[in-house]
């Protein structure tokens, strides 16, 4: 015979902490999505549906190219350590493809 008692304390915990994961990022002030190897949207939060305009129905499923869109821009920037040389750095301005249409320009972090 075999105890599986901590086993299943395991699993309880192991659940619990999935159950609270859950909770804190369907309760995020910020648009989180899960992404699988192909490129389709596999979990969504509230924000995520507030910010495309979609429903989750509509989201889950759907590869993540349907809502983002990049607009790419070059800057120079003057390297501080040696006036002489300067380094290239892209600039990447994240857009938004919204359900009406509407492309929505998100804020860098």
């Amino acid at each position: 015979m075999v105890d599986i008692t901590e086993m299943k304390k395991t699993e309880e915990l192991a659940r619990d902490c999935q159950e609270l994961i859950h909770h804190i990022v369907s309760a995020a002030n910020d648009a989180i999505i899960l992404v699988n190897s192909h490129g389709e949207i596999s979990f969504c939060n509230n924000m995520a549906e507030i910010m495309f305009g979609y429903s989750k129905q509509e989201i889950l499923g759907q590869q993540v190219n349907k809502f983002f869109a990049f607009e790419n821009s070059w800057s120079e920037q003057k390297n501080q350590e040696t006036e002489k040389e300067q380094t290239m750095v892209q600039l990447i301005d994240l857009l938004v493809n919204r359900k009406n249409g509407k492309k929505k320009k998100l804020n860098p972090i």
